[in-house]
Order: structure tokens, then sequence, then C-alpha cells
């Protein structure tokens, strides 16, 4: 059974924009938590990192982080189709 990767990368970025706006909800709320999170996350000083959420911010990576994942998931689907 060949996988859709129209209906593939469909749900990767449906799933993306969900997880995206979960993520920027949780920095806009907790800007100091995130700022500690990443930096654990990222092996550095808390205290080398900063939040501060804007609109401009918000789009440009949730574009960035969509086209990504389409492309990741599209690359994948290929690989699959043609693997099986």
């Amino acid at each position: 059974m060949k996988n859709s990767a129209v209906a593939f990368i469909s749900s990767i970025a449906i799933s993306t924009t969900l997880l995206w706006i979960i993520c920027s909800l949780f920095v806009a709320i907790y800007p100091e938590l995130s700022a500690v999170i990443t930096g654990q996350m990222m092996h550095m000083e808390s205290g080398q990192i900063s939040f501060e959420m804007s609109w401009q911010g918000f789009l440009i990576g949730w574009f960035s982080w969509v086209v990504s994942a389409v492309f990741a998931g599209w690359l994948l689907s290929i690989f699959y189709n043609r693997l099986r």
C-alpha cells in the first residue's frame, strides 16, 4: 500500500501548526521558564537566552517550521514509497 504524499504532508502541516501554537502560547505565558527549558536543551546557561513574543516572530517561526516539516515529510514519503 502506497503512502499518499499529499495527505501525509497535509497532516504534517496541520500537526506542526498546532504544536507551534501551543509552544508559542507557552512562551508568551511563561517566557522565563521557556528560556530555562530551551537553555537546558541546548546545553547553555539559562541566563544566555531570553524570549520576546511578537506577531512577526510568531508568523516567521510558524512558516519556517511548517516549510521544514513539510519538506521532511515529502522526502520521507518519497523514500517510503520507493523502498516498499
